[in-house]
């Protein structure tokens, strides 16, 4: 039986990339490489790259037809989600995978989420867990994302980051995703924006756990300057802010968000940035909460005190060790 032949649902993996071509190719041989499950696609979706991606992916697709290669429109890069979003309206698959360009799967990943899913129609998702690997020396460093949620509120348990799925470890439906899936408008921490209104869509019997590791997750030393760390944690904000202005919730999952948020801000007022460059920040809070920085304020305001309090002890006790 040749492979076109084969009776398994098509899985259509879709890859964002933007100049990793190198590190593209090791993504797609991990999908070549598994075991006992070829009935795929893959969907590469090039963010304007200006390295060598594009030659490196008409090689491949030289060798394996499978591969698909899509460039950004214009000369314009759209970010992650927009190609995510696109992935997911040219896919033909019944189900969808999406996998970071630097990331790896097991070898058997689609194997074992297909047969899960495929053993109960009225499932629209299998989720799966993922190992940390370092970039030096290839080393599995750690297995953070293999945790078990603490209670049978999926949605509540992500929010409170008691549970995190990597992008490329849930297997979904496609006709569950619906257009457009991804929100377009934020360019980090969209995995967690995305599983949260999924999770929040999504009834308990419609989600299944492979309690297993089928994605290696690549870590970087590379280190991110002060302002770009800012300008990530923007973006998280405004993630969590969007789906608190927008998306239908109860009342525990936006107090949970806005928790979030406020813990969030003090962190950064904590760690010595001003207001000038959190006043996006701010912007973001007062516009989902009624413009209340109030218990923030207070909290920062006392932890200043208290800091007073502390060296003024301090100090004190260091004139009584000299007498």
């Amino acid at each position: 039986m040749s492979q076109e032949d084969r009776t398994e649902p098509l899985v259509s993996i879709i890859i964002p990339t933007f100049n990793r071509g190198e590190l593209l190719k090791e993504a797609i041989n991990s999908i070549a490489e598994q075991s006992n499950y070829w009935h795929w696609e893959i969907l590469v979706m090039d963010d304007c790259s200006t390295d060598t991606t594009a030659e490196i992916v008409e090689q491949i697709k030289l060798q394996e037809p499978r591969v698909q290669f899509f460039r950004s429109s214009a000369g314009i890069r759209k970010g992650a989600n927009y190609c995510r979003n696109r992935g997911v309206s040219l896919a033909r698959g019944e189900y969808v995978v999406f996998l970071d360009s630097d990331d790896l799967f097991v070898k058997d990943k689609l194997r074992r989420q297909i047969e899960l899913l495929s053993a109960n129609e009225n499932l629209n998702c299998c989720v799966s867990f993922a190992e940390l690997f370092s970039t030096d020396n290839s080393e599995i460093v750690d297995n953070v994302w293999v945790n078990k949620p603490q209670s049978s509120d999926t949605a509540l348990e992500i929010i409170r980051k008691n549970i995190r799925w990597p992008i490329s470890g849930p297997m979904w439906r496609k006709s569950f995703l619906g257009f457009d899936p991804f929100d377009e408008r934020i360019q980090a921490g969209q995995d967690f924006e995305f599983h949260v209104r999924m999770a929040l869509k999504m009834q308990k019997e419609e989600m299944v756990v492979l309690d297993a590791a089928t994605v290696l997750v690549r870590i970087s030393n590379t280190s991110i300057s002060r302002n770009r760390k800012l300008d990530r944690f923007l973006e998280y904000i405004k993630g969590r802010c969007h789906l608190v202005a927008e998306v239908p919730m109860s009342v525990v999952y936006k107090r949970e968000l806005l928790k979030s948020v406020e813990s969030s801000y003090i962190k950064l007022k904590l760690a010595g940035y001003q207001s000038v460059e959190l006043q996006k920040y701010e912007d973001y809070y007062r516009e989902v909460n009624g413009g209340r920085l109030y218990k923030m304020k207070v909290f920062l305001r006392l932890n200043q005190i208290r800091k007073k309090i502390k060296n003024a002890l301090k100090k004190n006790h260091q004139k009584d060790s000299k007498l």
